[in-house]
Order: C-alpha cells, then sequence, then structure tokens
C-alpha cells in the first residue's frame, strides 16, 4: 500500500509541471530566449544561466501557442494562444498594447508580414487570416480557407515574405500568395510606431509608458535616421 501510495504521488507532481510548446529567439540579444508553456506563461531564459529562468510572465489566459518579434522592433512582439487573442507586446510593458480577438477558436500561429510593417498574419483551424492593424483592430482584412476537409496546423512564411506555407491535419501542405496587398510604405518604422499610438491614444497612461520608452525601433535604424 505505501508503494502504490508513493507511486500516486510521484505521478501526481509529474502531471503538474508545465508543458513547453514554442520556442522563440530573442530579436536583439542573442543568448536570450523565450519559452512558451500551456499555462499562459513566457518565461525568459538565458543560455549563460542553465539553472534556472530569468524572468517569468503571464501573458494569456490558456496555452501560448507562438511568439514572433517584428522585423522592424526588437521590443515589439506577438503572442498568440488558445484563449481566442492575439496580444501585441512591448519590452518593459506589462499590459499588452494591443489585443486582436476575431475568432471563439484557438489561435494557433501568427507572426508579423516581413514586406509590411503594419500587417500580420494569423492561423486558427478554419482559416488563414491577414490582418492590417492600420485599417482595423476589430476583425481580419482578409481571410482565407483552400481545404474544406482539413484543420489548419501551423504555418511558415517564405524568406521574402509574399507567400505562405500552410500544414493541415491531414499531412498536407498548402503554398498560397499574398495578392491585393496594400504598398509597403516607405518609411516602415514611422508607420509601425504612428499606427500603434494612433490605436492607444485613448489610454492616456498606456501612450504614457510607449512615448517614454523614445525609438524602440532597431539601433541601426536610428543612427541612419540621425
Amino acid at each position: 500500500m505505501d508503494l502504490n501510495l508513493e507511486q500516486i504521488s510521484n505521478e501526481l507532481f509529474i502531471n503538474c509541471n508545465a508543458q513547453g510548446s514554442y520556442i522563440c529567439l530573442d530579436a536583439w540579444e542573442k543568448d536570450i530566449y523565450y519559452v512558451l508553456t500551456n499555462e499562459g506563461c513566457q518565461h525568459k531564459c538565458s543560455i549563460n544561466c542553465v539553472q534556472q529562468e530569468l524572468e517569468v510572465s503571464r501573458l494569456h489566459e490558456a496555452g501560448i501557442n507562438a511568439m514572433d518579434f517584428s522585423p522592424w522592433s526588437p521590443k515589439l512582439y506577438l503572442t498568440c494562444g488558445n484563449d481566442w487573442c492575439i496580444h501585441i507586446w512591448m519590452s518593459g510593458i506589462c499590459k499588452p498594447l494591443i489585443t486582436l480577438k476575431y475568432y471563439m477558436s484557438p489561435v494557433l500561429m501568427a507572426a508579423w508580414s516581413k514586406t509590411h510593417s503594419s500587417i500580420m498574419i494569423s492561423l486558427n483551424r478554419t482559416s488563414i487570416d491577414v490582418w492590417d492593424l492600420k485599417r482595423s483592430i476589430l476583425k481580419p482584412y482578409s481571410s482565407t480557407r483552400i481545404n474544406p476537409n482539413a484543420e489548419y496546423t501551423t504555418f511558415r512564411l517564405s524568406n521574402c515574405g509574399r507567400s505562405v506555407a500552410a500544414g493541415n491535419s491531414n499531412g498536407q501542405v498548402e503554398i498560397l500568395a499574398f495578392e491585393d496587398m496594400p504598398f509597403p510604405p516607405h518609411f516602415q518604422y514611422e508607420h509601425l510606431e504612428k499606427t500603434i499610438l494612433e490605436i492607444i491614444c485613448n489610454d492616456k497612461h498606456l501612450l504614457d509608458c510607449v512615448k517614454s520608452l523614445g525609438y524602440f525601433g532597431y539601433p541601426e535604424n536610428d543612427a541612419c535616421m540621425k
């Protein structure tokens, strides 16, 4: 009986551990990486400190499925999860700047566009969605579904950013090209910054927090601007 009790106790202890769901490298600090879990937490870790994480943050009410840094800012990133939400975060601010929520379904994958600073792509089980923050944060700019007999599982953008490869539950990969997209802004960072400030303008405290950070793009771009 004692052996059975001990065995049950060990089993319960193992089941209480969080499960890792995604790993994301930091956009600027090459020794930093982030581990996302099914508990909605983000664990900030370093390859120089392997015994423990540097920081733990609760980002979603359910499991987090993906994280992606903006190509135009090492401080701006998005996360998506099983709470149906996409959150856009700024490093150093604990509250999400923007929350996108349209479908009552887990967001399985999301990523920033490589060609438009205010556009992102997300995926749920039934569609691939394109969001344009400049146009609307209430619903996607477009939604696409090719195969109604399969559920989407993940996607990957091409290196040029003009097409996407989407995997489904049938083991197939669909290659889709972006069409009728808006023209890329000439000054991508300025366009992104202006868009974010316009969206959060009614939240004075959040607006002040973002403005207090100053320039949040890449340092080499800042040097070019000067």
